[in-house]
């Protein structure tokens, strides 16, 4: 869409925006759209439907907001997207890092919740914890990049989300409060690793 290196940031700073609030509404939504579906299989397919329709309003939000934006190609990619994904799918090490890293992040908050710290009720409040602060903190982000450069943003980002991460790994034996803590310095630190890279 732009070659512009603060367009470019800028860009990223309206997805960073968006994405935390589409993981609140399907992290926090889908267990309550299960059990409005009557638990079980029929709850599932009641989640699993409602999040399809969604997914296709926003796609159809980008394709359509985007449809008369001129592209702007630095070089031809480098084959189709059939060779691409035949590339990725040979690629065993990053499809196993792939599943391994989606699994964990979508997992923890559930797990946090309902195994280290009793609450299946948390599940909710961790995600609005790592969310809330993700979107309310992304112009931050932003303007440090404008001021300092996308490099010492990625630097504070990174050491944001690792110290956010590190308190998250005593949720067994620490005070919920914590606990919220590390999930919300988390969710700065992921604000900002999503659009300086």
């Amino acid at each position: 869409l732009t070659d512009d290196y603060a367009e470019r940031t800028s860009l990223m700073t309206y997805r960073i925006i968006f994405l935390p609030l589409a993981i609140l509404v399907f992290g926090a939504g889908a267990p309550e759209l299960v059990k409005a579906g009557g638990d079980g299989l029929a709850g599932y397919r009641t989640m699993g439907l409602v999040c399809a329709v969604l997914f296709l309003v926003g796609f159809g939000v980008a394709i359509l907001s985007t449809r008369s934006v001129p592209s702007v190609l630095r070089a031809a990619p480098g084959g189709g997207l059939r060779e691409q994904l035949r590339a990725v799918s040979e690629n065993a090490d990053f499809r196993v890092l792939f599943a391994l890293g989606t699994s964990a992040a979508l997992a923890g908050a559930p797990y946090v919740a309902e195994y280290l710290r009793g609450s299946k009720g948390l599940t909710t409040v961790l995600f609005v914890t790592l969310v809330a602060p993700a979107i309310l903190l992304v112009p931050a982000w932003r303007a440090l990049a404008a001021r300092r450069g996308k490099e010492q943003g990625f630097r504070w980002a990174t050491i944001c989300f690792l110290v956010g991460a590190l308190i998250m790994a005593t949720a067994g034996r620490t005070p919920t409060g914590v606990v919220l803590l590390g999930v919300a310095l988390a969710g700065i630190g992921y604000a900002g690793l999503q659009p300086f890279p």
